[in-house]
């Protein structure tokens, strides 16, 4: 069999067996939940960050000292708070998708995680609660009972396991007489568990601690982006796999440097989301160098497709690419995609164990050109070296020679399609 035989082989059964896989994984209803959520905290997060970047910007750190209680109380309210927002909004959406109040699941939710990270203390008389596990450190606690809250719920309501309100009861007040059952139901044997001293999200963190060790790797890291290379290419949008699950260590990573950093200590996390997002200059792919050569083909097509995708690659926005060159179930693209792209990517792991650059603790995301997107995760300037050569230089280097292959195919192509 000829070598373009072999290879038609291949790419045959990567759509028959590998696009429904991915497709299949990333639609599961408790994937696509989480993904949405943690999307969702993204904006409060964001917030959180100003108020961590504006003390800690060079020149301003020494004046702002004196009032960093000051920026410290919203990065506790952001930060500190990220298990309570996302109890709530994980069983918000999943009680959405099963077409049960969202609203009663999602506050059904909040209250499990609330008794079960339950931890007071009294001074002079007043209750404190402390805000040990309703933050980073209870993110995967949160993740487990909204999950547990919200299927319970659902399970009762669906089964008609619930006190029934008489006729001509205002909608209001049947929601709440319909949810006390199953609230009732949800909420004991949690209080059970925590009256015995059982602490529910220390349990549930520290059974996830292997996990959150090897995340934190280099084989686990470079294995998600080979992923989110290999999704794209098929055609299947990677943060539909890849974000439920390597996407809650990523921000739970960087928002535990983040709080560290806040104390005055040194960040212990490299696997973080800036890190990873960091690499890339002109999204999944790191597809910029492609554009830039793209402007100056002799190819009529490749030209014009690289002209209008300038400005939205510029900014990590790559569906012109992937989609016009095609990058997408093409041949010619797998081994700089799919093998080299990643690759170059997964040095902002190594330089950042290295030493080479810090450890990311501000959580920025915007469509900005990189390594803007790197160096606000860090404030290191290093990145402004650093980042230019892993999301530029490297992968142009690594395009280019596909690239003119490519380009010598379109041309010959249009020259046909212009003498027919």
């Amino acid at each position: 069999m000829s070598a373009k035989g072999v290879w038609d082989k291949y790419m045959g059964w990567m759509e028959r067996a590998l696009v429904p896989l991915f497709i299949k994984v990333g639609s599961q209803r408790h994937m696509v939940v989480l993904r949405e959520s943690f999307l969702s905290i993204i904006s409060l997060i964001l917030v959180g960050s100003i108020f961590l970047i504006i003390p800690n910007l060079p020149g301003l750190a020494e004046v702002l000292a004196p009032y960093k209680h000051y920026f410290d109380m919203p990065f506790q309210i952001t930060f500190g708070m990220l298990a309570v927002y996302l109890s709530f909004l994980i069983a918000y959406n999943l009680a959405g998708t099963y077409k049960v109040d969202q609203v009663m699941a999602g506050l059904t939710s909040l209250m499990a995680f609330l008794l079960a990270a339950y931890a007071v203390t009294t001074v002079n008389g007043v209750l404190y609660m402390s805000l040990e596990w309703l933050g980073t450190w209870g993110i995967f606690g949160a993740i487990v009972i909204a999950f547990y809250a919200t299927e319970v719920y659902r399970i009762f309501i669906q089964k008609g396991w619930y006190f029934k309100p008489p006729p001509g009861v205002p909608p209001g007040v049947a929601r709440f007489i319909q949810a006390t059952l199953p609230q009732l139901a949800i909420l004991i044997p949690i209080w059970a568990l925590v009256s015995l001293g059982v602490k529910i999200p220390s349990i549930i963190t520290d059974a996830m601690k292997p996990f959150v060790i090897v995340a934190d790797t280099y084989p686990a890291y470079t294995l998600m982006l080979f992923i989110e290379h290999l999704t794209w290419y098929v055609g299947v949008h990677s943060w539909s796999l890849i974000g439920p699950i390597y996407f809650p260590f990523l921000i739970s990573n960087q928002a535990a440097n983040a709080e560290a950093v806040a104390k005055g200590l040194v960040p212990a996390f490299i696997a973080t989301f800036n890190a990873y997002f960091g690499g890339a200059a002109g999204g999944t792919g790191s597809h910029f160098p492609l554009v830039l050569f793209g402007l100056r083909s002799k190819s009529k097509t490749i030209r014009t497709v690289s002209r209008a995708g300038f400005i939205p690659v510029l900014l990590n926005i790559n569906e012109p690419v992937l989609f016009g060159f095609p990058v997408i179930l093409n041949p010619i693209y797998f081994i700089p995609h799919c093998i080299l792209a990643p690759l170059i990517r997964s040095l902002t792991y190594v330089l950042t164990a290295q030493g080479l650059v810090s450890p990311c603790y501000i959580i920025f995301f915007a469509f900005v050109p990189n390594p803007f997107l790197w160096y606000f995760g860090n404030l290191d300037p290093r990145t402004f070296i650093w980042g230019p050569i892993v999301g530029y230089v490297l992968p142009a280097l690594a395009y280019y020679p596909f690239f003119k292959v490519h380009e010598k195919a379109m041309i010959m192509l249009e020259q046909q399609q212009k003498s027919t």
